[in-house]
């Protein structure tokens, strides 16, 4: 079977900082691995706005038609800036025929990674994240793509710490999260609830 992937980046100010390193490296290692598989296409795309907010998208990585050294070098020199128009840039992609629908042929998958809310100016609150849940929604729908979202915080856990102090930790994380107005949006960004 063949496989399309395609890593969606919150490249909003809000990334800045710890969160926009650890996102780099994960998305880097994800590319790195899947150059030692076959059949396997992956695209990467940076979301976030120009100082007017309009949305951007900008697709920086085509595994079928750059090297694995253009997409290293642009997350070394590339900076989160401005707003998150999460849901006006997946509807942006949608309609430009930038994302591959799944198939019996092939497996389709969008990663999500962001850090919040979806804000563009006027484009907030309740309406921005039932437009982004909505979008997401149809692309898992009427595209039929496996959605995987990850919430990319600033909080660590240290590597060091028991096996004990690790899950309070963690435990600290989750209700942190689910408390949040962030955590919340994020929730139903994901799962429509």
């Amino acid at each position: 079977k063949n496989y399309f992937i395609h890593i969606s980046i919150d490249a909003s100010g809000s990334m800045n900082g710890s969160k926009w390193t650890n996102t780099m490296t994960a998305v880097a290692a994800i590319a790195k691995a899947l150059t030692y598989t076959q059949n396997i296409n992956l695209q990467v795309s940076m979301r976030y706005t120009d100082q007017h907010y309009k949305p951007i998208v900008m697709t920086i990585y085509n595994s079928k038609k750059n090297k694995l050294a253009h997409l290293v070098s642009l997350l070394e020199h590339m900076q989160p800036n401005n707003y998150t128009p999460e849901g006006l840039c997946y509807e942006a992609m949608y309609k430009q025929n930038l994302l591959i629908p799944g198939t019996s042929d092939l497996d389709s998958y969008f990663l999500n990674f962001s850090d919040g809310d979806p804000y563009a100016g006027n484009y907030c609150g309740d309406k921005a994240v039932k437009h982004t849940a909505a979008w997401i929604n149809r692309l898992k729908s009427e595209m039929n793509m496996k959605v995987l979202s990850f919430f990319i915080g600033s909080k660590v856990v240290a590597v060091d710490a028991s096996p004990a102090d690790r899950a309070a930790a963690l435990q600290k994380m989750r209700e942190d999260f689910d408390h949040s107005h962030s955590g919340r949006a994020f929730k139903h960004i994901v799962t429509g609830k």
